[in-house]
């Protein structure tokens, strides 16, 4: 009985949250990653350009960083018309966050813990890795006003 009273204190519960909060988040990080290097490569396999080109690059930098790149060519291919648009995603085991920079802006995905695991969460709703991604991604991959189609593939 003596036991259970100290599992129900509140430094008990504090010390089990901390505790899920710095080993769950280095986890969360590595399951974004993985989303965001899968949505590269889906992206690239079912929306590459005309030119056959791979538009899109995951570049882990290392541990803690990556970036996505993505070449946006002109209608006639040539290489001297080629930009890129990055996005800088960092995991911040400090704060802990992960967070996207793009030229224009910065998002940042804070990453809390309760008594059973960490997570990421906007409002009340938790986030899983693809979640992240997507909200990372789509921007630019799917920028407004630009028109895309999925290529078909003959089978």
């Amino acid at each position: 009985m003596d036991e259970e009273k100290v599992m129900a204190n509140w430094v008990e519960r504090r010390a089990i949250q901390d505790r899920n909060l710095e080993s769950g988040a280095p986890q969360i990080w590595s399951a974004v990653r993985s989303a965001l290097d899968d949505a590269c490569r889906s992206y690239n396999a079912h929306y590459i350009h005309d030119f056959n080109r791979p538009e899109v690059r995951f570049n882990p930098e290392n541990g803690s960083r990556a970036i996505i790149v993505r070449t946006l060519y002109t209608d006639r291919g040539i290489a001297t018309d080629e930009r890129t648009e990055e996005i800088l995603v960092t995991f911040d085991s400090t704060i802990p966050a992960i967070v996207a920079t793009r030229k224009d802006k910065s998002e940042r995905f804070d990453i809390a813990s309760d008594q059973n695991s960490a997570f990421v969460a906007r409002g009340d709703k938790r986030l899983d890795a693809d979640e992240i991604s997507r909200a990372i991604l789509e921007p630019l991959f799917f920028r407004k006003g630009e028109k895309r189609r999925p290529i078909f593939i003959d089978s």
